[in-house]
């Protein structure tokens, strides 16, 4: 009845909706520009509140995330996450988001964390030798052909798992569980 009134009133009613539904989300919900928080968190006017809010973004998925360059950042920030004695559940989110971050899994700075961390659920060594970072962004392809219908595209900087071989094509899986045939000339060993 006091929609007929006032139609105003709908809008403003799924507005405030949105907004309380928003309010019990999950903390770790998409980041937006993985950038954008890593300039937050290392501005220099952050605060604590504003780099743990950064953190909680970084726990989500991330758009702009470039494997090896965004991780030797990562290990930067989260070992200065743990010096200033920030939430270690919400770190070990961070850390696990990244696969345990194995671009820089060879630097010195990183055994501070693999420390810190439970690495259990980290892949091994055995699991990464099929990843591969995509060295030039392309389309994955749902055969492997040319030809074949586009199902998808990587970005350069992107880490896809080998799941098949055909010829000079291999069948990947992206980190966001999307799968299809790309060529092997647009890819490097992580």
């Amino acid at each position: 009845m006091i929609l007929r009134k006032n139609p105003t009133v709908l809008p403003i009613l799924v507005g405030l909706a949105l907004l309380a539904l928003s309010a019990f989300a999950p903390s770790a919900m998409a980041c937006g520009d993985f950038q954008r928080w890593i300039e937050k968190y290392q501005s220099p006017e952050a605060n604590d509140k504003s780099r743990q809010t950064a953190l909680r973004k970084l726990a989500g998925p991330c758009r702009g995330y470039v494997a090896v360059t965004s991780d030797e950042v990562l290990v930067g920030i989260l070992q200065d996450a743990l010096q200033r004695s920030y939430d270690k559940a919400l770190l070990q989110a961070v850390f696990e988001r990244y696969r345990c971050i194995p671009g820089v899994a060879e630097d010195e700075d990183y055994d501070v964390l693999t420390k810190a961390f439970d690495t259990s659920t980290c892949p091994t060594g055995s699991d990464r030798q099929n990843w591969f970072v995509v060295a030039d962004g392309g389309i994955l392809r749902a055969r492997p052909s040319k030809s074949s219908k586009r199902v998808g595209w990587v970005k350069r900087g992107i880490v896809v798992e080998k799941l098949a071989e055909s010829g000079e094509w291999l069948k990947v899986r992206t980190w966001r569980n999307q799968t299809g045939f790309i060529h092997e000339s647009l890819l490097a060993i992580y």
